[in-house]
This record gives C-alpha cells, sequence and structure tokens, in this order.
C-alpha cells in the first residue's frame, strides 16, 4: 500500500521533470511525474499492474507517466494499477533488464518498496542467477 500512497503523493503534486531514460534497447527523453520500475506484477498490493510479468522472467516493467491532461491523469492511475491500461499519449511502458534513470532538473530521490532510497541517477540491472538458493529436499508424508 505504501507504493500506492507514494505515488498518489507525487501524481497529486503535478511536479513534473525531465528525465533521461537509457534502457538496454533504447534511449528516452521524458517528461514525467511519475516513473514505477516493478520486477513483477504485483506493486504496493495491486497484482495487475503488469499483468504479463513473471517473477522470473528477467526483466523490469517500466511505466513513465508522461505529459497528460488533467482528464487523462485522472483516468490513468486507477487504470495502471488494475492492468487496464494500454500505451497511450500519457503513458510510456516498457521492459527491458537494464535501466538507468537520470534527471537534470533537481535532486530527486527514489522511492523503493515505500521507503525513500537513493538520489537519481539510478542505475537498476537484473542479474540472473545470481543468488544461489537453498532450498530442502523434500520429505515424505507417512
Amino acid at each position: 500500500m505504501a507504493y500506492f500512497i507514494e505515488a498518489a503523493k507525487a501524481y497529486a503534486r503535478k511536479e513534473k521533470y525531465h528525465f533521461h531514460i537509457e534502457s538496454a534497447e533504447q534511449s528516452y527523453a521524458v517528461e514525467s511525474e511519475l516513473i514505477i520500475v516493478s520486477l513483477t506484477n504485483s506493486v504496493g498490493g495491486f497484482e495487475k499492474l503488469a499483468p504479463e510479468a513473471e517473477v522470473n522472467d528477467g526483466l523490469f516493467h517500466v511505466f513513465v507517466v508522461s505529459d497528460s491532461t488533467l482528464i487523462e491523469r485522472t483516468k490513468l492511475l486507477p487504470q495502471l494499477f488494475s492492468g487496464q491500461v494500454s500505451q497511450n499519449e500519457g503513458l510510456l511502458a516498457f521492459q527491458t533488464n537494464k535501466v538507468a534513470i537520470a534527471s537534470d532538473d533537481a535532486i530527486l530521490k527514489s522511492n523503493v518498496d515505500g521507503d525513500p532510497d537513493d538520489h537519481l541517477p539510478l542505475h537498476l540491472e537484473v542479474l540472473p542467477s545470481h543468488l544461489k538458493v537453498f532450498v530442502p529436499e523434500k520429505t515424505s508424508n507417512k
């Protein structure tokens, strides 16, 4: 729920910043009030943000709310969190395994899991098979 609250706060402020976004595939120069980067389909308890996302797909699911009218913004956030939104003029959505986000406008802080985190620029990369996970052997139920 902290994600949704922070997103709603940023959205309500209507402060837009110029961002430079570099993915492994493409570069973007955008003006935005809200950028969401997720590894799964769930953000803040909303499990439909990226319905196609899989925990092990190795991709970031990036959503950039860009320049839009007040009416579009009012409709977009609920659609986004219900998974009912597609590409439109007010939203840039893409998937990538590597992304960098920077802004020249101001000193901006990121928000991770609902908590304030590092200042921009951010450099994010999915590192497949980077962690070793040990799972106990199955035991028979007798």
